[in-house]
């Protein structure tokens, strides 16, 4: 291996555009590089690896005395991990350059999460994905509702998951109102039929989502009836029940522009029952249980407000009394 003589300059390159600068005076080896010029250690007692990769690494114990010192062997090593404040780790590649601006030697790996959640509705797309699925209206086991936009292929927004399928979505983490981040469309779930929250599997420092209730999809009528004659759903028919605080179904409709839907919900004891979908056809109806009569007839009538105030119009008997009057 070459020697630095007594008063020589060497040039090396290394990571940095420009190339580093390697000295000899007096017996004392020097490099321009940050690795050298940053260790806590006397200057005759400092090393680096463009001074090992010049000169030799036997070369270089020898003139330390026979032992690299430790903060200047020690190798850089990428990050494996990354803490809640950060938003996941940059792993370099072995031996790369410095380049300014977006490198192609560093690749970011951002922490993400699974979860199942089941579909409301089809939003509508714009721009080069008008007139298919733009994104999905998701709900997950514990009554949040958000909207899943991203993850799709063209060949699943022209035919997206069913409404009242199970999906599967990543998401980086979960804002202060339990709402996931960035959430993106992993797959469609045909080997489960109720979401599921696994308490023991969620990653630590993440809120689980809990409160987990069964929802099967029925694609049967709640009433039990198919469209009547005039292409619509079938007007609200009464529905006995020995449970208490039910009522009769209440049927709601939506048109405006190209769309038309339909709208029903009944309440039976600590159930809510809704049935959705376009005008003329029979829908997909959805069960919601809950711990007591109290929290479904809230649930019950939060639902109606939400959905008048989206501009839905009740049709037929707006009573909605109980299944006993």
């Amino acid at each position: 291996m070459p020697e630095i003589d007594d008063g020589e300059t060497v040039e090396i390159q290394g990571s940095a555009k420009d190339p580093y600068i390697l000295r000899n005076v007096g017996g004392v080896h020097s490099c321009s590089c940050p690795a050298w010029r940053n260790q806590s250690t006397a200057i005759e007692r400092r090393t680096c690896k463009h001074l090992r990769q010049y000169c030799g690494q036997d070369a270089e114990k020898e003139r330390l005395g026979g032992e690299i010192p430790t903060n200047a062997a020690r190798p850089r090593k990428a990050s494996t991990t990354s803490s809640s404040s950060t938003g996941g780790a940059a792993v370099g590649k072995p031996l790369s350059k410095y380049e300014v601006g977006r490198s192609f030697s560093l690749l970011k790996v951002k922490s993400m999460h699974d979860a199942e959640a089941i579909v409301l509705e089809h939003l509508p797309g714009t721009g080069r994905h008008k007139g298919r699925l733009g994104a999905l209206s998701v709900e997950l086991a514990n009554g949040t509702k958000f909207a899943v936009g991203t993850g799709f292929s063209d060949a699943e927004r022209d035919n997206p998951p069913p409404i009242g399928g199970i999906i599967t979505f990543r998401y980086q983490e979960l804002s202060d109102r339990g709402v996931p981040r960035f959430p993106a469309y992993v797959r469609l779930r045909t080997d489960i039929d109720q979401l599921t929250s696994n308490i023991e599997n969620e990653p630590a420092g993440v809120k689980v989502l809990a409160g987990a209730t069964s929802v099967k999809t029925n694609n049967a009528s709640m009433s039990g009836a198919s469209p009547g004659a005039s292409g619509g759903p079938s007007a609200p028919q009464k529905v006995t029940s020995p449970s208490t605080g039910s009522t009769a179904p209440r049927m709601f409709e939506f048109s405006e522009g190209t769309s038309s839907k339909f709208w029903e919900v009944v309440l039976s004891g600590n159930e809510v029952t809704v049935r959705f979908g376009k005008i003329g056809t029979a829908g997909q109806s959805k069960p919601k249980p809950f711990p007591s009569a109290a929290a479904a007839k809230k649930y019950y009538d939060d639902l109606i407000i939400e959905k008048t105030g989206k501009g839905y119009v009740e049709v037929g008997d707006a009573s909605g009394g109980t299944a006993d009057d």
